[in-house]
């Protein structure tokens, strides 16, 4: 099956139509343009054309994706960070953006999950238990000194833990 080539006329709308319903970056809609069968020069012509006429912003884009990504999917700064240069956004503009994490929500989510991480595992062993932990907090992006000392309190018992939240401990 042979793709059909897109127009600059019909790439340019399919773009800022899908721009219209959300942040996309640069490097990204140059990615998917390809891969709808627009020419390399035709996709270069509606990313400037979709930057120049505001759809398209990595700053904006990045710093809701580290919103999204920090608040909704719990993601750790490392994780965050990756994604973004994959998306080719620049360093920094995502360190600009990564800027914005609070730093008191972002230890309150990876208590958060470790907690329920902790809940579910089987193995009594506390060695084990804090291997699958760390493995578990770095999967999830967080920086492994960070893992650590907040998985400590959780394997450990120091921490105790509420319906309604995480209490800290002395």
């Amino acid at each position: 099956m042979v793709k059909r080539q897109l127009t600059y006329e019909s790439a340019l709308a399919r773009a800022a139509s899908l721009c219209s319903r959300g942040e996309h970056a640069e490097a990204e809609m140059r990615r998917k343009l390809r891969q709808w069968g627009a020419e390399t020069g035709d996709a270069d012509r509606v990313v400037e054309w979709l930057v120049d006429n505001g759809f398209i912003d990595n700053s904006r884009y990045a710093h809701a994706f580290v919103y999204d990504k920090s608040r909704f999917d719990l993601w750790g700064r490392v994780k965050i960070r990756h994604q973004l240069r994959l998306n080719g956004v620049a360093g920094d503009v995502v360190e600009e953006a990564m800027a914005e994490i609070d730093e008191d929500e972002y230890v309150a989510n990876l208590r958060t999950l470790l907690a329920a991480k902790s809940r579910t595992l089987t193995v009594a062993d506390p060695y084990k238990r804090k291997a699958s932990l760390m493995r578990y907090g770095a999967s999830r992006g967080y920086e492994p000194s960070l893992v650590l000392k907040v998985m400590a309190g959780i394997v450990d018992g120091a921490e105790d833990f509420c319906d309604d939240g995480i209490e800290e401990a002395d």
